[in-house]
Formats: C-alpha cells, sequence, structure tokens
C-alpha cells in the first residue's frame, strides 16, 4: 500500500501542525490534529483533483431551538472527520440544536429529514449521545456510520462492514484459580453465564471470548483433573477473564423484580440489514483518494468492498495488536472492532429503536504491515461509510 505520513500532508495543508517521522499510533490524535485536518478541508474548496471535498463549516451552523424534534432518522458519529463527511452528502442543512454539549444538526438527506451529531470517542461517550437522541427527538430508527479496524484477514482498509450482531467481549469478571491448579473455576448461578456465552468448537473445546485461543475447558476432559470434577456444576477454564452478558432493560422489565435478560449477542434491526444488503450493490467505493486542498494521494491494493451481515465487536480498548487481532477472529469471527458500536446497540435495544451500524475500515487493529494506518485513512474510511450511508438512508 503507497501511504504518506498523514503528519507531514496537514503540515503542508496548514502548517499550522508540525511534522512528525511517525503517525499517530493510537490514531486518536490530538486536538491540533483535528484542527488542522478540518483546516486542511475548508481551504480545499473548489480544487480540482480530489474525490470529494468536505465543504460544510460545522462552526457556521446557527442554533435553533425552535426546529422540529420530529424526525426520520438520527445519524450518530464518533468524531469530526465522521460527522463531516455525513454533513457533506446532505442536501441541506436547516441549523442545529444542543444538548449536554452536543450539537444535533438537523436538515435533508435525500427526502428524509435527519439529525447528525458526534458522541466523542467511548463506549460510554456512545451510550449517553444515544439515550440523549431517544429523549430529545421523535425518532424510531437510529444509524451510527464511522470507522473502524478490521480483524477479518479477508477485510482490507477502504472496505465497510454492516454487521448483523454486536458484542462486548471485554465486559468481564475476573475469576480466581483453583488451587495448585491451572484451571479456573466460577459456579454457574442465575443469569451470569447465557447458552451464548460460550461456544463448543468443532474439537469439542468450549472457548471462551473474553481470552481467546487460551480459555478452554475439553468437553470430556480426562479423569481425576479439575476439569472432570467442576464441568457439571459450573464453569472450568485456563483463563482467568469470563464475558459478562448485558443485561437489557426495556419498558415494562424492573431490574429489582424478576429476572432482565442478558444477552452477549445484541442484534441490529432486521429491516434496516434488508435494506442495506440491497443497496450495497449500488455503492461503488473507489481505490484512490485525494486529500481534499492537497495533491496527496493514497492508493490502495484493493478495490473496497461492502459486506453485510457478521459479528462486530466494541470495547473501550484501542486494538492495535496483530496477536489478538488473530485470535479474535479465531473466536469470534469478527469482522470489525471499534469502541462505540455495542454501546449504542444496546440502548436503541432498551428504548426499541430500529438501529443499524456502518463502518469502513481506517486500520487493520495491529495487522498494517507498516504500522497502524489509521492516521492515513480516517478521511477515507470516514467518505466510504457516508456514501454507504446515504444511499441506505435515502432507501428506507
Amino acid at each position: 500500500m503507497r501511504a504518506v505520513l498523514l503528519a507531514a500532508a496537514l503540515s503542508a495543508l496548514a502548517g499550522t501542525a508540525a511534522a512528525t517521522a511517525t503517525a499517530d499510533e493510537l490514531g486518536l490524535a490530538s486536538r491540533a490534529h483535528h484542527d488542522a485536518w478540518r483546516e486542511g478541508m475548508l481551504a480545499g474548496r473548489g480544487r480540482t483533483g480530489a474525490a470529494r471535498h468536505l465543504l460544510v463549516n460545522l462552526t457556521s451552523i446557527p442554533e435553533k431551538p425552535g426546529l422540529s424534534s420530529e424526525i426520520d432518522i438520527g445519524i450518530i458519529t464518533a468524531f469530526s472527520p465522521e460527522v463531516q463527511a455525513v454533513l457533506d452528502r446532505m442536501d441541506g442543512i436547516l441549523g442545529k440544536k444542543t444538548y449536554s454539549g452536543r450539537a444535533f444538526f438537523i436538515g435533508k438527506l435525500g427526502n428524509k429529514t435527519v439529525a447528525v451529531t458526534t458522541s466523542g470517542e467511548s463506549m460510554v461517550n456512545a451510550a449517553l449521545t444515544t439515550q440523549l437522541f431517544c429523549d430529545k427527538f421523535k425518532v424510531d430508527k437510529l444509524i451510527f456510520s464511522g470507522i473502524a479496524g478490521g480483524v477479518n484477514p479477508a477485510n482490507n482498509i477502504g472496505d465497510v462492514v454492516i454487521p448483523a450482531t454486536w458484542i462486548q467481549p471485554h465486559q468481564q469478571r475476573y475469576i480466581r484459580p483453583l488451587e495448585d491448579s491451572k484451571y479456573f473455576y466460577y459456579p454457574t448461578k442465575g443469569n451470569t453465564f447465557t447458552d451464548d456465552t460460550f461456544k463448543q468448537l468443532a474439537s469439542g473445546e468450549y472457548a471462551s471470548f473474553t481470552r481467546p485461543g487460551t480459555d478452554q475447558c475439553t468437553a470430556a476432559p480426562p479423569p481425576a483433573t479439575p476439569c472432570r470434577a467442576l464441568q457439571k456444576s459450573g464453569v472450568v477454564t485456563t483463563g482467568f477473564a469470563l464475558p459478562i452478558p448485558a443485561q437489557i432493560l426495556t419498558a415494562g422489565l424492573d431490574i429489582f423484580k424478576g429476572t432482565v435478560p442478558a444477552k452477549f449477542n445484541i442484534y441490529v434491526d432486521p429491516d434496516l440489514l434488508a435494506t442495506a444488503k440491497k443497496v450495497a450493490a449500488t455503492v461503488k467505493l473507489s481505490r484512490s483518494y485525494t486529500v481534499p486542498g492537497s495533491n496527496t494521494t493514497f492508493t490502495l491494493d484493493t478495490i473496497p468492498k461492502i459486506k453485510v451481515g457478521g459479528v462486530g465487536m466494541s470495547s473501550s480498548t484501542f486494538v492495535d495488536n496483530a496477536e489478538y487481532r488473530k485470535d479474535l477472529y479465531q473466536q469470534l469471527k469478527a469482522e470489525s472492532c471499534d469502541m462505540e458500536s455495542t454501546a449504542f446497540i444496546q440502548v436503541c435495544a432498551t428504548n426499541r429503536k430500529a438501529c443499524l451500524v456502518i463502518r469502513s475500515l481506517s486500520d487493520l487493529a495491529g495487522g498494517d504491515a507498516d504500522g497502524n494506518q489509521v492516521g492515513n485513512f480516517f478521511g477515507l474510511a470516514s467518505y466510504h461509510s457516508s456514501l454507504v450511508l446515504t444511499a441506505l438512508v435515502k432507501a428506507v
């Protein structure tokens, strides 16, 4: 992959960010990095050669508290490049309403009235922003659009994934070991574990999703082993961290009365997913991306594709480790990983909102050959995600 470090490109673009020798390893760039990126976008208005310019100046959109809160679709992104990409696709922006420091931009996308906002990175921010949408707007459908790290080795930077189910394996319990043993034990009780918390592999072993590749206990262990003795009464594993399913509270349920359903897999809306499958074939993604306002072009090795279905993973951890990425795919078959989506899906489930997540891959979660590439490709990935989002919204 031919890649030029974004730091150098930004320095040439805006002249405000000091050039550095390496890209930000985490991709969670500083405010100066974001500001330089944004200034470069705005400076690129009217230039030729760029695939698409981000034209909307967020600070120029007026506050209009009187705008109707009744909308067709709510759209959430995590950070500024993602929301800029979405606003650039809109057919008109009427104004914004601000709640808890978050601006909700209201306007038209095709023939739909939408509100678009930025949650900020992290599971907590995503959950808070999703609940704000549910509390402040009359809306039945919510979509999260943004970038992610690729986990499935068959996926590449620039690809778009739209998973059918979402998990958060880092919601977990650390357990104590059996005395003088490499095995760990935790008795099954209540709904601490559900049928889909553990899965049986073809080999007959049971694998935990939290420490992939190491947490397992054979289904038919040898006699006189801790597994043999405790298998019938609890969970036995060679790992110490076990996942805890998420409780899904909805109207009519009382956490203090009865049992609240707990799920490891949380599913998106089937109708939105079916629509996504239809529109996926109509959206064409490009191999080349020119940074708006510059002559810096990135060219991907393959033509990006759109994949609908499969599993998406979220956690409060930025995954940038090749070995862990490999284990995540082997155990979970995850397509991607990010830091917001499952929290968004869980809040939508609680509020009974139809929901879907669209993610374009900006990096390979540690599988990048030349260091993490999110600093180079978050613009491209944000753009690709917005293209699919636009087609989906218009088709709903």
